[in-house]
């Protein structure tokens, strides 16, 4: 049953090319898809040291505290996500040409 679903998953990864994500990175950097990537990883890495080192101290002191702590930070992110869903807009048409795959 396990190496069935194990299977089951393994295809499905398969067929998945690229996360949205790195979609958005081709279409607005194509030819800096490397310089995105790395700015992309700096920038949530600073996102974790300021969450480990200001905002945790901040609410460890009880279990409750945590749990709300947690909640803000969920709720950020979703207004976050929210917020750029509703002002961006990425051009779908005029497109340079792709980037051969090497």
């Amino acid at each position: 049953m396990a190496v069935k679903a194990l299977r089951l998953h393994r295809e499905k990864l398969g067929k998945i090319k690229h996360s949205s994500l790195w979609q958005e990175h081709d279409l607005v950097f194509p030819t800096r898809r490397g310089m995105a990537a790395s700015l992309q990883g700096f920038v949530s890495g600073m996102v974790n040291v300021l969450t480990a080192g200001v905002v945790s101290p901040l609410v460890w002191h009880s279990p409750k505290s945590l749990a709300v702590g947690m909640l803000v930070m969920m709720l950020l992110g979703f207004g976050c996500w929210t917020l750029y869903l509703r002002t961006t807009q990425v051009k779908r048409g005029d497109l340079p040409p792709a980037l051969p795959d090497d």
